[in-house]
């Protein structure tokens, strides 16, 4: 359970390279494919799930920084 947004990035450089590059910046993501049992072709490109049911209001900037940086 928990709350989620689906975050797609027009012309991103991949699901794994977009959840890897997170990482790197202290932001855990998961790929949207994972989420799929069939047909995984079907999944969109470029889209990450985000959990944000813990975030703070105050991390909300710091969080879009982070990202910002990390799919430069």
């Amino acid at each position: 359970t928990g709350l989620h947004l689906l975050l797609t990035v027009k012309n991103g450089p991949g699901e794994e390279a977009m959840v890897r590059s997170a990482r790197q910046e202290g932001v855990i993501l998961r790929g949207l494919s994972q989420y799929y049992m069939e047909d995984r072709a079907s999944c969109p490109e470029n889209t990450v799930v985000l959990g944000y049911a813990s975030l703070r209001d105050e991390d909300i900037s710091l969080l879009a920084e982070a990202l910002g940086r990390a799919w430069r």
